[in-house]
């Protein structure tokens, strides 16, 4: 039987929630109803600088700051973790013509390991993700008056890559910053000079891996013969020697270019691929709980946070890495060219054939002084590997705790004022907590 006529349809529940939302909005265009909450007292000095073409709005209170500066001043390595995701903020129409691209959240996240917390110091939304948009907003956070952090972690993005080695080094491009690594790890470069970078650049050990495990060879290599790659690429990872991170790629080269294994059939004896697959295998076995560790932080990373990039500028970028005399690059070349040498006809089928990779570990190994433990002899401080768990985390409490009761992603204004309130909250409990006077102890 149909409603009775006292009972509203869905439809127009619909039309009156709507309006109600409307009347709560500043303005029906979001970039002025974004202008006219920047007048207001309680988000005038909290959003900082906004820009319509490209779109893009960075935002930090003056409670992160001091929070900052107060880690900065327990610390002797202030430690910065960047990280972006999507789904999170609506698209929207630009004075009523042009909508914007995609919408990311960028976030900055330090992680206090003496007080065991973490705690937002920074924000933008953005529709553009290259580099020059990245370092503007870094750049505007700095001129705060606060340290610049020692190391950094983010994800292979080169944009971002690239806008933290321009912000936060003496160097002005990624490239310069690989080529003075080259040199300090080669010895054409004392490790004590001023010709170290400042600010210690890495890249989380989980986006890495995960990365690694979608390797087209990977994928359709057989699960015994990925699960040993990731394993070894994964050693080469904690390493922070170059004469044992030179010998675990050469035996790689070796036992994925040769198609058979097993015994020589001239002298009978193990060939060159058998014998640097005994040796792979054996040093995966004796490193299998450390590396079970580094496979598991893969499973926290939501895909929304990989391949932010424009496709457009991350070829551009791409090419900007590419182009140039990358020592590492020329390094892992020669060593692929040494391995050659070892190919030789064996009575046996090898199962971890694939050629197909060697391009693909070519690649990674232009970015190894980011990924590796490499460099942290020279830098002297930092762990084997860097995690930018923290910032995953902060991502996994805005969408289900934050925005528990609504559908993400939101209208800019809504998320905005949300998001402010909770950041503004947690800070202000952060500056309590950090300036209580501990209790007498009662002896």
């Amino acid at each position: 039987s149909p409603n009775p006529a006292i009972i509203p349809t869905g439809n127009a529940l619909r039309i009156l929630k709507s309006r109600k939302q409307a009347q709560s909005k500043r303005h029906t265009d979001k970039l002025t109803a974004l202008a006219i909450m920047r007048t207001e007292e309680d988000f005038k000095n909290i959003l900082q600088n906004m820009g319509s073409h490209p779109f893009f709005i960075h935002y930090h209170c003056s409670e992160q700051i001091h929070i900052y500066r107060s880690y900065c001043r327990t610390v002797q390595y202030p430690r910065l973790i960047i990280d972006a995701t999507g789904s999170v903020v609506k698209k929207f129409s630009k004075f009523g013509f042009q909508k914007t691209r995609f919408l990311f959240l960028y976030e900055g996240v330090v992680y206090d390991n003496i007080k065991k917390h973490s705690f937002t110091i920074t924000n933008m939304i953005s529709e553009r993700h290259n580099n020059i948009s990245i370092f503007n907003w870094l750049a505007k956070w700095i001129k705060c008056d606060i340290p610049i952090p020692r190391e950094t972690v983010c994800d292979q993005s080169l944009a971002l890559l690239s806008a933290i080695v321009q912000c936060f080094t003496q160097y002005s491009s990624l490239k310069d910053y690989l080529r003075v690594c080259g040199d300090i790890v080669f010895e054409k470069l004392p490790s004590n000079s001023h010709w170290l970078p400042s600010c210690f650049v890495r890249t989380d050990v989980a986006h890495f891996i995960k990365l690694v495990s979608k390797w087209k060879p990977l994928k359709t290599s057989p699960r015994r013969v990925r699960e040993i790659i990731l394993r070894v690429i994964g050693i080469i990872l904690k390493s922070q020697s170059l004469a044992y991170i030179q010998s675990m790629i050469m035996s790689l080269f070796i036992v994925i270019t040769n198609e058979t294994d097993g015994n020589d059939l001239i002298s009978f004896e193990d060939t060159p691929c058998e014998q640097h697959k005994k040796m792979l295998v054996q040093a995966v076995s004796t490193e299998v709980n450390d590396l079970e560790e580094i496979l598991t932080l893969t499973e926290i990373i939501d895909d929304q946070n990989i391949n932010i990039d424009d496709e457009y500028e991350y070829e551009c970028q791409s090419e900007e890495v590419d182009n140039f005399d990358n020592p590492f690059q020329s390094w892992s070349e020669g060593l692929f060219e040494k391995s050659k040498n070892f190919i030789h006809e064996g009575n046996g089928i090898n199962a971890m054939f694939l050629p197909a990779l060697v391009p693909f570990i070519l690649k990674c190994l232009k970015l190894l002084p980011l990924w590796s433990g490499l460099m942290v002899p020279f830098f002297g401080y930092s762990e084997l590997t860097s995690s930018s768990a923290s910032v995953e985390s902060s991502f996994k409490k805005l969408k289900n705790v934050t925005f528990k009761h609504t559908s993400l992603p939101v209208d800019i204004e809504e998320f905005l004022e949300t998001h402010i309130m909770s950041l503004q909250g947690a800070s202000l409990i952060r500056s309590t907590v950090n300036t209580q006077p501990e209790e007498p102890l009662n002896i």
